[in-house]
């Protein structure tokens, strides 16, 4: 596959039917095997990918309040994302994704860009994330993005599998009658 570093067109699809969830679900894998095996390990890798990215797994999340997007290319699927606006005004990223292939396309910059639209439309006055600490460049990315690193969380999810990240945040700029710039769109 040729791509070249200018960005088609992107397309925000909510998760909401058994095929959409079943296609992050997908997604996932190709994606979570090569981002964080290198940093976790095959094993954890699996527990997390049925833990939290198998479809009753998405299915529950997207039943407590996350909203889930897949993101396409008109015509392909590469990525997604999911976030949760809480009524203390944040909003968490609990997933951003997208197939390696595509990193250094631009297109993760859109995706950051739709999700701040999101967060100004709900009111959030800051929005928040957790990174592998030895996820370099999404850290650099994150920091790109204007988020700040405001605490470490080293956690146990299971016997002998650990979290060990970052907690980051930015603060949105709420601008009347004005959204971040978006030339994508939802459907």
């Amino acid at each position: 596959m040729n791509l070249q570093k200018e960005t088609k067109e992107l397309v925000f699809e909510s998760v909401s039917t058994p095929e959409t969830i079943q296609t992050v679900a997908q997604l996932a894998i190709p994606i979570w095997r090569e981002q964080f095996t290198p940093i976790i390990g095959q094993a954890q890798v699996a527990y997390m990918l049925e833990a939290w990215q198998s479809p009753s797994a998405i299915e529950q999340q997207i039943q407590e309040g996350t909203q889930y997007f897949l993101v396409r290319e008109p015509q392909e699927y590469i990525g997604y994302l999911a976030w949760i606006p809480h009524i203390d005004q944040t909003g968490k990223i609990s997933k951003f994704y997208l197939l390696h292939t595509y990193h250094g396309c631009g297109y993760a910059v859109r995706m950051m860009q739709f999700l701040e639209s999101l967060a100004i439309d709900a009111n959030v006055k800051s929005l928040w994330l957790q990174v592998n600490r030895h996820n370099h460049r999404a850290i650099a990315f994150y920091k790109k993005c204007g988020f700040q690193r405001v605490r470490d969380r080293l956690e146990e999810i299971a016997p002998g599998y650990f979290i060990d990240d970052h907690v980051m945040e930015k603060r949105m700029q709420q601008r009347e009658g004005q959204h971040a710039e978006n030339t994508s769109h939802m459907v």
